[in-house]
């Protein structure tokens, strides 16, 4: 997955970068272009959206639990903001190196397995 999310293949992800992957999994997410996505499109986009954001690892990842904890204001949908709030936050649990504050290398992708944050 790292190396779908390096676009300058200097072997490190960027926030930038980072952000940059989130938006398009968003927009796979998103199949009815509002900016928002509601529960049963989240749910329905399981299987592409799992290869492409996790190589395939994390089906857990579209999950109800998984909703619920990304719709922060508890309306029923989650929006771009929200889900970008919420994969910083994975981002920053993931960013652990003291040399490459903001950088994530393969040690961070390969230490926390891309988990989800609580």
């Amino acid at each position: 997955v790292m190396h779908k999310m390096d676009t300058d293949h200097d072997n490190m992800v960027s926030r930038k970068e980072w952000i940059a992957f989130q938006n398009e999994v968003f927009a796979m997410i998103d199949t009815h272009r509002t900016g928002e996505v509601d529960e049963s499109e989240y749910m329905s986009s399981r299987p592409n959206v799992a290869v492409f954001a996790t190589g395939g690892y994390a089906n857990s990842l579209l999950t109800r639990e998984m909703f619920e904890k990304i719709d922060t204001d508890w309306d029923g949908r989650i929006s771009r903001q929200e889900f970008l709030r919420y994969q910083l936050k994975v981002f920053d649990m993931m960013d652990t190196s003291r040399t490459h504050k903001g950088l994530l290398g393969p040690g961070q992708f390969f230490a926390t397995g891309g988990s989800p944050v609580s």
